[in-house]
């Protein structure tokens, strides 16, 4: 395959266009695997009644709820609500600097396809076994080593960016 070249510039080499292809697939799960969260948060909240503010009362809840019932349930929280919104929170805490280091890593650094891969489909799977550790709860330290885990694959290409790089 040769180097494929966009409208304004230079392009991917083959290399870096399966591993690029690698990587929009992996980041695609792990996006898909948010928002499924987010839907997760949403029906868990309809199912429970257990909103956060006085207008989904209103438009999901009982019509017939008074304005101090409302304010009650709006103080409370339902534990495993906040779980689910603890694991979408903890994803957007890592998951957004993955893609960042992870495209400078691909792009800047030349590595080596199974390399590259390797990093990619560490960071996923330890993504998605915190979400399954999380959201169960499977007993400590599952959680936390996922994190570990998925955080080293990104400081390993943090590393790799600033050792090439050019200061």
């Amino acid at each position: 395959m040769a180097a494929e070249t966009g409208k304004g510039g230079a392009g991917l080499s083959e290399i870096q266009s399966e591993i690029f292809q690698a990587f929009a697939t992996y980041v695609a799960l792990l996006m898909l695997k948010m928002m499924v969260l987010s839907y997760f948060v949403i029906s868990e909240r309809i199912l429970k009644g257990q909103f956060v503010v006085r207008e989904d009362y209103e438009g999901f809840g009982d019509p017939q709820m008074s304005k101090e019932e409302i304010r009650r349930k709006t103080a409370s929280r339902d534990l495993y609500i906040e779980r689910i919104r603890r694991c979408h929170r903890n994803d957007l805490e890592n998951i957004i600097p993955f893609v960042l280091v992870a495209v400078v890593y691909i792009l800047f650094t030349n590595p080596t396809t199974e390399s590259a891969i390797l990093h990619i489909r560490i960071f996923a799977a330890a993504r998605i076994f915190h979400t399954v550790a999380y959201l169960l709860p499977l007993p400590q330290p599952c959680r936390f080593l996922a994190f570990l885990v998925g955080s080293l694959a990104t400081i390993s290409m943090a590393i790799r960016v600033i050792y090439e790089g050019n200061f």
